[in-house]
């Protein structure tokens, strides 16, 4: 999915906020596979945030989902998430 734009609180001198735009990059949903996973951001530079969410699980839950986020760069996200759950990643510039 693409990246959109976000109007976000920036302090100014003075104490006074002035509007600013940050990217925002949003997976959609990702089949975890037990091992390191990449998603393309396109943000040119790594994330000052990463946010990772379960969003769904296998029809029989005997495994307890977990969530490892790796070492996001200029170029990915990677996150780690257990077979069969599947997760969603915001991502912001």
């Amino acid at each position: 999915m693409p990246s959109v734009s976000l109007l976000k609180k920036i302090t100014t001198a003075g104490g006074h906020y002035a509007a600013g735009e940050t990217s925002v990059f949003d997976s959609g949903v990702i089949a975890g596979n037990g091992g390191p996973q990449n998603a393309a951001h396109g943000f040119g530079s790594t994330p000052s945030l990463v946010l990772v969410m379960l969003v769904g699980s296998p029809a029989v839950t005997y495994v307890q989902a977990v969530i490892t986020e790796g070492a996001h760069d200029a170029t990915n996200c990677v996150v780690t998430c257990t077979l069969n759950w599947s997760y969603r990643i915001l991502a912001f510039k």
